[in-house]
């Protein structure tokens, strides 16, 4: 039985992929380097910003980078997905929700907030500053671990919602529970190539709770 749901943020409860992409390709020809193709961002997303960059143009200053990043960032052209906010209410009445991110920590609160999540819902956020380790890395997971042991929640009591194939990996090398949410950048054909059960592949987040009582015989 599912006692605690985790989620994802970025191309699961928002649509900002898209958007990041076109920030990314934005900094690269400020900063006169070579710019990527939205795809290739796109497909990244999900991974600490560092780590993107690092994969994108090694050997460029991440701080350099993000300063400039910071200097042009959009936030207003992402949007919420159907229904997402409805689900994370209705959810967070029965089950322990949380969000585990590669986000900064300021940078998660300030996206939620302004696209009215109602933070007291998620009894937890956990950010790149809250462990050394990082999706697809496993370990990512230990603080998810850690905070819901606290309430005698065990690993295989716990569902992670995610868009990215860094997300499954990580959750699988974690033990945990997976769904997948392919409205970002991976589809459900890579999913199920991956090893992931089509049972445990949605489009949108709207179709999760009908996944929860089949699957998982939460209700």
């Amino acid at each position: 039985m599912i006692k605690a749901i985790i989620f994802d943020v970025d191309d699961t409860l928002i649509c900002s992929g898209p958007l990041v992409s076109q920030n990314y390709i934005n900094v690269a020809k400020r900063l006169g380097v070579k710019a990527p193709t939205a795809k290739e961002v796109h497909r990244l997303c999900g991974l600490p910003g560092f780590k993107m960059v690092e994969i994108l143009w090694p050997g460029l200053d991440y701080e350099k980078f993000r300063e400039n990043y910071h200097q042009i960032i959009q936030v207003d052209a992402s949007h919420v997905f159907p229904n997402s906010k409805e689900v994370i209410s209705m959810l967070s009445g029965k089950y322990k929700l949380g969000i585990l991110t590669s986000r900064r920590l300021e940078s998660m609160q300030k996206v939620l907030k302004h696209y009215d999540f109602d933070l007291s819902d998620f009894r937890f956020i956990i950010a790149t500053c809250n462990s050394k380790y990082h999706k697809p890395d496993p370990r990512a997971f230990d603080p998810v671990k850690k905070e819901l042991l606290k309430e005698r929640i065990k690993k295989e009591e716990i569902l992670y919602v995610g868009d990215a194939i860094y997300d499954y990996q990580a959750v699988s090398g974690a033990g945990l529970n997976f769904v997948a949410v392919t409205n970002g950048a991976w589809t459900k054909e890579e999913f199920k190539e991956a090893g992931l059960s089509e049972r445990f592949i949605i489009k949108f987040l709207k179709e999760l709770p009908k996944v929860l009582e089949k699957e998982f015989q939460l209700v």
